[in-house]
């Protein structure tokens, strides 16, 4: 299939190596970008029943330089970022199971930033996936007092090709996947952060970077 960003309520089943099955759409798909507009296209689409517009934020576009699927994916660098609004549908902080899945490309040389999160993620956070120069990706989410309910790491990525991440909640139990294999884990109780909308952009979700220089350089898609 094309190349797309979702978010999913639900625990959605596994295949045999634990990795989420991806490539289908339904009720508990709260978002479905396919990032397939091709070179310089700013219109992102939600394939989603929900069909949520979405903003291009700082000149976000698509590009054609790197594809998973499709003829192009997000180009994400220079400080942009995608922005949706903010529904309920998103709000996946205070109870229920959840999946976020995306393919992310990194380039060799990129700083570290953002990749994901739910607002704010300057406090508390009930999502905050983000690539650290190490280089590693993590996913944390915090209480309303910023104390981490999970944070979890991936093993070293490596640059210049595509990787799946996803992030999971079953229950009380957090866990971080790439390339289908389960990278981390924890059960915790507690409840995260609630939803908030980020003053700066008046939006929900927001996918990509956006403080300042704290954005990587590469590319997303397939994000469900």
């Amino acid at each position: 299939q094309s190349g797309r960003v979702a978010a999913r309520q639900g625990w959605m089943n596994q295949t045999p190596n634990g990795m989420p099955v991806v490539g289908y759409t339904d009720a508990y798909t709260q978002l479905l970008l396919h990032m397939n507009g091709g070179n310089g296209s700013a219109v992102f689409t939600d394939s989603s029943q929900y069909a949520h517009a979405i903003e291009a934020v700082a000149g976000a576009t698509q590009s054609t330089a790197q594809t998973k699927f499709g003829v192009s994916s997000y180009k994400d660098n220079a400080n942009t970022m995608l922005a949706t609004p903010a529904t309920s549908g998103l709000q996946l902080s205070t109870a229920g199971d959840f999946t976020i899945e995306m393919w992310v490309w990194i380039n060799t040389g990129s700083a570290a930033g953002t990749l994901l999160y739910l607002p704010n993620p300057t406090g508390p956070t009930p999502l905050n996936l983000r690539y650290n120069g190490t280089p590693i990706i993590t996913a944390l989410g915090t209480d309303a007092s910023n104390v981490n309910i999970y944070n979890l790491s991936t093993a070293t990525v490596s640059t210049n090709a595509w990787h799946h991440v996803a992030v999971v909640r079953q229950g009380t139990t957090y866990t971080l996947y790439m390339d289908g294999t389960r990278q981390a884990t924890v059960t915790q109780a507690g409840t995260l952060a609630a939803f908030t909308v980020d003053p700066s952009i008046g939006r929900g979700l927001a996918i990509g970077g956006h403080f300042g220089s704290d954005y990587p350089d590469g590319d997303l898609c397939d994000f469900r």
